[in-house]
Order: structure tokens, then C-alpha cells, then sequence
């Protein structure tokens, strides 16, 4: 994963995880939508760049600053043709199935709107109760030293009951946030920077 090598290099220095899991996630979901990363670990982005929520001020505004990641990739896709789709992602599925740039532009913003914002907002949540709490930070190392892989199961009634409306990025989400937070942990040993309290944490810690 990049964000383990990303680190890797910037080890003994406080580093903003906020920022790095933010970009980390957010091209997650651009890989499996179309196959590309759209931001680099070391931009200065933080959550404000794209106002993820996007129902602000300038909501018109922060909508074609999304869009523009992708246009450039859905207009070389259509030149391809529909013989010419290879990379067999989200994208390609869309177009050979007729969708509009219209409809693709809207349902690639409300799924990385809804789904950047929720899984990273877990992820952080997970990192300072963590770092809030050495002792669990510790365990969950030697757990996962412990165990070949990390498994997440749900009740199996929970997809059997009819009429149960549940988030369509749950399966996702599920797959990306320990796959995340394990890598941060595993490979990495966390702490707050010197001097600094837990109620005026900003995001940053230190790597080691």
C-alpha cells in the first residue's frame, strides 16, 4: 500500500494522518471507480479542498472541482469505444451500459461525497481512541502480529430481512477501514507529538 511506504519515509517526524488517510481513502474509491489516483499522499488537501459534504456555500463550485478529477478519464474511455474498454472498472461497466457523463458525474460525486467522509471520519475516530488509549494500540499490535488476516463478519440475517434499506458502500467501507487502520498500526508505532494533549490534537502524530 503507498501509505505504508509514504510513511515509511517520513518516520521519526509528526506527520498529519487526517490528511493521509483522507488521500488514501479518496483513492481507494477513485481506483475502483476508474482505475487512477487522483491525489498524491504529500498534497497539502485535508478534508476542506473538497468539502466532501458539498451541500455549502459553494456546493456548485466544489461539484465541478470533483467532476474535473474523472472528465479527462470518462472522455479517453468513450474514444476507446465499447470494443475498446480494458480496464473493466466501475467506469468502463457505466459506459457500456449507456450512462450519460451527466448521470456518471452525479453518481461517481454521491458515492466519493458520502463515501470519503464517513469511512475516513471512522478511520480518525478509530486513530484517537487508539492513541487515547496506548494499552488497546498495543494489544491490537500483537493481534495482528498474531493473525495472518483481518476478518470482519456480520450478522447473516442482516442481509435476509426484507425491507431493510442499508448503505450500498457498506461492503466497501467494511473492506477499507480495517485494511487501513491495521496497516497504520502494524507497520507503524504512533504517539501524540511531544508536548502535546489529546483535547488539542489536530490530526498530526508522531511516526516511528
Amino acid at each position: 500500500m503507498e501509505m505504508v511506504e509514504f510513511l515509511r519515509l517520513n518516520e521519526g517526524i509528526d506527520v498529519n494522518v487526517h490528511q493521509i488517510v483522507f488521500a488514501t481513502v479518496l483513492n481507494m474509491f477513485s481506483n475502483v471507480l476508474f482505475s487512477k489516483d487522483v491525489v498524491g499522499l504529500d498534497e497539502e488537501l485535508g478534508c476542506n479542498k473538497f468539502d466532501v459534504q458539498g451541500l455549502r456555500k459553494k456546493h456548485r463550485e466544489m461539484s465541478m472541482k470533483m467532476c474535473a478529477l474523472w472528465e479527462t478519464i470518462v472522455e479517453e474511455r468513450r474514444k476507446m469505444g465499447k470494443d475498446g474498454l480494458r480496464d473493466q472498472d466501475f467506469l468502463d461497466t457505466l459506459i457500456y451500459k449507456g450512462f450519460t457523463d451527466d448521470q456518471i458525474n452525479k453518481l461517481f460525486e454521491e458515492l466519493l461525497q458520502a463515501g470519503i467522509d464517513t469511512t475516513t471520519s471512522t478511520i480518525n475516530r478509530t486513530m484517537i481512541e487508539l492513541l487515547n488509549n496506548p494499552e488497546s494500540m498495543t494489544k491490537l499490535k500483537k493481534e495482528l502480529v498474531a493473525s495472518s488476516s483481518t476478518t470482519v463478519a456480520f450478522s447473516p440475517c442482516l442481509g435476509n430481512m426484507p425491507g431493510r434499506r442499508i448503505c450500498p458502500g457498506l461492503p466497501m467501507a467494511a473492506k477499507i477501514v480495517p485494511l487501513v487502520v491495521a496497516s497504520l498500526i502494524y507497520f507503524h508505532d504512533w504517539s501524540l507529538p511531544e508536548g502535546m494533549h489529546m483535547r488539542h490534537w489536530k490530526g498530526y502524530s508522531h511516526c516511528s
